[in-house]
């Protein structure tokens, strides 16, 4: 995919813009200093609206054409929040907001949406359609996407398309990666809490073992998964966290699960759901124990339309790169759900940084924010 002139001279901004937001990380929708510097670098921009709605931030610039004669409007999307990391990275632009750290990217993604309005307010008299650039919240704990939706972020203009992007450490420089239908997996964040009760070690019959219904139900669990589903339809259930019990001569009084449910397929997500639930009741029937499932967040799947995504891969030309889904997730999906919405992965991959995302180490090299700028660019002329 061949850069282009305009494109190129917004290089020096991205990379300016980009490591003056590495310095502020912060994280969910405590997004102060982040979220004055974007606002201040937009107003710059002199959007035709210029907003905060769910936590977020919308600028949208409006094409001088008549309503009649616009093109449908569209809208680009990027994260603003960082991760709790302490940064081991030695840049010179390193975080300066101690165990923060921008270990995923958003810092890019914020800098070529920034770009990306430079060049809207600059060529505003030519735009054929509205178009707004969407900054996200919380994208890397309970979801910003939703009350921004819910703000009306997609509203008035009514965006008919919506675009977003991931820099990618494994996919190599000036390589995009996308595909139609599943692309990333939907992500639940579930406690699981056993209320037992507490007696002596010598008379556990006068008790109710939390530990031995917590490894009941982890034991049920395990073998659910790998028997009752179809391992033709991928599914990760992952039990990262337990706690339970106090002394040793004592039976546990309570148990702590904290778990991920991971599926490309919301039915399976729901079964699996249930499975769990299941779990939990026949624990309780044998154990005497009283559970209860407590769910904090729940991303959709991302799944990519076919006929947009298409489009998509046609405008990377040579720089398309083939992808398989991935069982991460992302809140993006819940754009998807709303309108039409394509979502890519940005390839940043080179010799010299090889650190995966949320690594404390993580870096990217800052040309493949070209790439990105570039197809939204073609995008905002080619889609319907």
């Amino acid at each position: 995919m061949r850069i282009s002139s305009e494109v190129l001279d917004q290089t020096r901004f991205m990379r300016h813009c980009r490591r003056a937001l590495h310095w502020m990380p912060e994280t969910g929708f405590e997004l102060t200093q982040t979220r004055a510097y974007i606002l201040e670098m937009l107003a710059e921009m002199e959007p035709d609206k210029l907003e905060q709605m769910g936590g977020g931030i919308r600028a949208v610039f409006c094409s001088p054409l008549s309503p009649e004669k616009k093109k449908a409007a569209i809208g680009f999307r990027s994260d603003m929040d960082a991760l709790q990391v302490e940064e081991r990275t030695g840049l010179s632009f390193a975080s300066r907001n101690p165990g923060f750290m921008h270990a995923c990217g958003h810092d890019g993604h914020m800098a070529v949406l920034l770009a990306l309005g430079r060049m809207l307010g600059q060529a505003r008299d030519a735009l054929k359609r509205d178009v707004a650039l969407l900054f996200e919240p919380a994208e890397e704990s309970v979801g910003g996407a939703q009350p921004m939706i819910e703000a009306g972020a997609l509203k008035n203009p009514d965006l008919k398309h919506v675009f977003g992007l991931h820099l990618m450490p494994d996919i190599p420089l000036g390589k995009i990666g996308v595909k139609p239908g599943p692309m990333m997996a939907s992500a639940v964040e579930l406690d699981i809490d056993i209320e037992g009760k507490a007696v002596h070690g010598a008379t556990p019959h006068l008790g109710a073992d939390a530990v031995m219904a917590m490894a009941q139900i982890i034991t049920g669990l395990e073998c659910a998964m790998a028997r009752c589903v179809d391992p033709f339809m991928p599914a990760v259930l992952t039990i990262g966290r337990v706690e339970a019990g106090q002394l040793r001569n004592v039976v546990a009084d309570s148990a702590h699960l904290e778990c991920t449910l991971r599926s490309f397929d919301g039915d399976l997500t729901q079964r699996a759901l249930k499975m769990i639930q299941a779990a939990m009741d026949g624990a309780d029937a044998l154990y005497g124990t009283r559970s209860r499932m407590t769910q904090h967040t729940h991303y959709p799947p991302v799944i990519n339309p076919p006929e947009s995504t298409r489009l998509v891969m046609e405008l990377l030309e040579d720089s398309l790169y083939p992808v398989e889904p991935r069982t991460i997730a992302e809140d993006f999906s819940n754009f998807q759900r709303a309108t039409d919405a394509v979502f890519v992965f940005l390839g940043c991959g080179d010799d010299n940084r090889k650190a995966p995302l949320h690594a404390s180490t993580f870096d990217f090299d800052e040309r493949a924010l070209m790439y990105g700028l570039e197809l939204f660019v073609r995008l905002i002329d080619r889609v319907e």
